[in-house]
Parts: C-alpha cells; sequence; structure tokens
C-alpha cells in the first residue's frame, strides 16, 4: 500500500461514520415530526365540545409510569354560571391587552425580555390569556424551548379557529365568544 492510501482510507472512513450519523440523526428528526403530526391536538374540536381532560389534569393525576396516581374532581360549567365580575378581574390580572392583540402581546414580552437583560436573568413570563389555554389544555409545564414553540403554534390556531372577536355589540364595547358557546365575555 502506498502512503497516501492510509490518509485517504482514514479519510473515507470518517467520512462515511459522519454520514451515518448524520442520517441517523436526520431519521430521528423525521420520526420526531412525524409523531407531532400524528398526536397534534384537534385545536378546531374546541368549537363543538371542551375537552375530556388536559394536559396539566393528567399531569396532576399522575400519568408517569412511577408517579404517584390521585384523582382529579373537576367540570365544565357554563359561561352563564361564572361570575361577570370574575371574568374581567380574571382578564385584567392575567391579560389586560387580551382584546387588543391577536394571541401574542408584543408589549409584554419586549418588557419581559428588557427585564430579563437589565437583571440577568431568565425572562419572567410574558404569557397571553390564550397561551396559557394552550399550555394548560395540550402541553407540559415545564420550560422546554420546544413547547414553547408548540405553544405559539397552538396560540396562533386557537386564534385563528376557535375565537371570535366582536367589536361594537350592542351594549358592549368588545365580546369574546368561543365558538359552540362554552366561553362568553362582555366587556363595556
Amino acid at each position: 500500500m502506498s502512503e497516501l492510501s492510509v490518509p485517504l482510507e482514514r479519510r473515507l472512513r470518517n467520512y462515511r461514520r459522519w454520514r451515518t450519523v448524520l442520517y441517523a440523526t436526520l431519521a430521528a428528526m423525521g420520526l420526531y415530526l412525524l409523531w407531532q403530526v400524528v398526536t397534534w391536538p384537534d385545536v378546531a374540536a374546541l368549537a363543538n365540545r371542551p375537552p375530556k381532560t388536559t394536559a396539566f389534569i393528567e399531569h396532576y393525576r399522575g400519568s408517569g409510569l412511577w408517579s404517584k396516581k390521585r384523582q382529579a374532581d373537576w367540570r365544565w360549567v357554563s359561561s352563564a354560571r361564572i361570575s361577570s365580575n370574575l371574568k374581567r378581574a380574571v382578564i385584567v390580572s392575567e391579560d389586560i391587552r387580551f382584546f387588543s392583540h391577536e394571541g401574542f402581546d408584543r408589549e409584554e414580552i419586549r418588557a419581559a425580555l428588557a427585564d430579563a437583560w437589565e437583571d440577568k436573568e431568565l425572562p419572567r413570563g410574558a404569557s397571553t390569556i390564550t397561551q396559557q389555554v394552550a399550555k394548560n389544555l395540550w402541553l407540559s409545564p415545564s420550560y422546554n424551548p420546544l413547547r414553547k414553540v408548540k405553544e405559539a403554534i397552538l396560540t396562533r390556531q386557537l386564534e385563528d379557529v376557535a375565537f371570535d372577536v366582536f367589536a361594537d355589540q350592542p351594549g358592549a364595547e368588545v365580546r369574546l365568544e368561543l365558538r359552540g358557546g362554552e366561553i362568553e365575555v362582555q366587556v363595556g
């Protein structure tokens, strides 16, 4: 064998090894994306019926293999049974600009990032009510960046599919309805 063929053989072996790693990584990413597509929540179904359970209820119940199993006693109630003062209080305390954004409060996000930069800490929460609904219905409480990406996509879907905002309703400045009549908030 010539002296040049040994480094060439070693380079070919390294190339094949890296190519195999690249293909395996691409295959794993493809399987992950396929899993996400297959298990993606049906946001549009909220227009016709409330969900049977939520991710947070299942987390509380202990849905893991080694988790202690607990009972969760909960039920959906109609919007009419909830005090309008309570509805307003929740909106004001959780998302003051609820009626003026489309799922993402850019002002609050900028403020949270500016505070984090100034304090040299991770950003505080800047989630809107719609983002909280997406997280609580379908996602885990983790701080995983992929969860935040999923939350953003689900938030956009919730805003596009499930929520209708009507301005200038008789006797109200703004009216929010969740199609199917489960939530109705009037401010005015």
